[in-house]
């Protein structure tokens, strides 16, 4: 909720410099928008990536070894198809 409020708030001080009566106030505004449209972002790839790092882990040996299988049978499968005319 507070990666939101910071896209909201960047949008504000951009929206704000163009009431903007000195070149300073002007810079300073865009500047304070950028930093937080990057808090933004950046908040946006980690709860987009937390995500799948918490739910990704190594496989079990057994799933492993069926996966192993299941490849060298493609690869068997592939091969036989390739011999026939």
């Amino acid at each position: 909720m507070l990666r939101w409020f910071f896209l909201f708030l960047s949008i504000a001080c951009f929206a704000c410099s163009f009431a903007a009566r000195s070149m300073v106030s002007l810079v300073l505004l865009w500047l304070l928008a950028l930093v937080l449209f990057v808090l933004w972002a950046v908040a946006q790839y980690q709860a987009h990536a937390g995500d799948k790092r918490r739910t990704m882990s190594m496989p079990d040996p057994q799933e492993m070894q069926r996966l192993r299988e299941a490849a060298a049978a493609r690869g068997t499968a592939a091969q036989n198809q390739a011999r026939q005319p």
